[in-house]
């Protein structure tokens, strides 16, 4: 059996790096993310853009991490409310809620991703995909599965 290996650890690694400079750097946008150049949540009353300052940076970091690598909902809510970050969980799940990404095709980038690193057999990749260090849902397992290609 193989170890699980997280993903979300090299992409928290990089994303530690470029938290702060979102997509002004020019950094590859997730396709999940791909439709909005502007990180911004949408709000349905623009007269409150964020609770708070603390909202506003959890946010933001969501956004980073997701522009440089395959996140869960999950996987995202405990890496902000992580040590390394230490935003108060219900910020981390604040700001994750408002993020506009589609977790389907974030598993189809971390299966996409897991191949192109080693060899899987779909079982041990599903695996991968739904163990406690990816935290993908069945549901965006099977959807990352039956996407991709080959």
């Amino acid at each position: 059996m193989k170890p699980i290996i997280p993903t979300t650890a090299l992409a928290a690694a990089a994303a530690l790096v470029t938290v702060g400079f979102g997509t002004a750097c020019g950094g590859p946008a997730s396709p999940s993310m791909q439709a909005r150049d502007d990180p911004s949540p949408v709000f349905n009353n623009d007269t409150t853009r964020y609770p708070s300052r603390q909202h506003e940076n959890a946010y933001e970091a969501g956004w980073s991490y997701l522009q440089y690598g395959s996140f869960s909902r999950d996987a995202l809510v405990g890496q902000l409310s992580s040590e390394a970050e230490q935003f108060p969980p219900d910020v981390a799940e604040w700001a994750v809620a408002h993020l506009p990404a589609d977790y389907n095709v974030e598993a189809l980038e971390a299966a996409e991703s897991y191949l192109e690193m080693s060899s899987f057999s779909d079982a041990a990749l599903y695996d991968q995909l739904t163990s406690e260090a990816e935290q993908f849902t069945s549901e965006q397992a099977d959807y990352a599965m039956a996407h991709l290609s080959g």
